[in-house]
């Protein structure tokens, strides 16, 4: 009975220090992925000065549009990772305020951006002016007529983690219609035209099981500096999609 009993005792004793281990990797592992996907907090004054440097040239060319404006900038956070830069400004065309959107971008006579949400009767954290979030989805904003549409590319979800250039989103879509295992989704890279709102290009990369609430589980794609090419890298293993 007492070899048993210490026989148990080791028994348990191995398989807590396994747990350990394999929790302690599990920590580190996450740290280091956190770490590269969302860098240290800023100040709020760092994240509008470097808000301003990134849009100087997109308010440049605004100006031609004198019937747009877009109000002072302010920045909201969340205790999950927000679409977007959380720089928030408010749109006003033609004397209407049309809502407050982020990470802008303009092509031709249209912008795309996250609608912002703030929670303006919720105590914020320092580095921001407003708790809040952002739509998962893109809207397209007209600025002649001022109407702004919600962008619904096939397969857009949480984990899209879209990169824009130029009139093209490049994004990963997720499908659970799989013919071989349910439990599976099918992963795609698509390339989505943002004003023509038409997709440009699939490709199913893989098939595989996804548990996350992580909005940065897929790699953010990288686009080519013409915008012809777009690679999407998951788990190591470049695609790069042309057109």
């Amino acid at each position: 009975m007492i070899k048993k009993v210490v026989l148990l005792s080791l028994l348990a004793a191995i398989v807590s220090l396994i747990v350990l281990t394999v929790f302690g990797y599990y920590l580190r592992t996450n740290e280091k992925d956190s770490a590269a996907n969302y860098p240290p907090n800023l100040t709020k004054a760092q994240i509008l000065e470097k808000s301003s440097s990134f849009y100087q040239t997109l308010f440049a060319k605004l100006k031609e549009f004198p019937s747009v404006q877009i109000g002072k900038p302010y920045v909201i956070s969340s205790d999950w990772p927000l679409n977007g830069d959380g720089v928030c400004f408010t749109i006003t065309v033609n004397g209407a305020v049309v809502g407050d959107f982020s990470d802008l971008n303009l092509w031709d006579k249209t912008i795309l951006g996250y609608r912002c949400n703030p929670n303006k009767d919720e105590k914020s954290y320092p580095e921001s002016d407003f708790f809040g979030d952002s739509e998962i989805e893109y809207s397209s904003i007209d600025l002649t007529s001022g109407t702004a549409e919600k962008l619904t590319p096939i397969n857009w979800s949480f984990l899209s983690n879209p990169k824009v250039c130029g009139s093209y989103i490049a994004y990963w879509g997720t499908s659970d219609k799989t013919e071989v295992n349910a439990t599976n989704l099918k992963v795609f890279a698509y390339v989505y035209n943002w004003v023509s709102k038409e997709v440009r290009i699939e490709k199913q990369i893989s098939s595989k099981q996804i548990a996350t609430d992580d909005s940065g589980y897929f790699q953010t794609p990288e686009w080519s500096s013409d915008c012809k090419s777009a690679t999407f890298t998951d788990e190591g293993v470049a695609n790069t999609v042309t057109f």
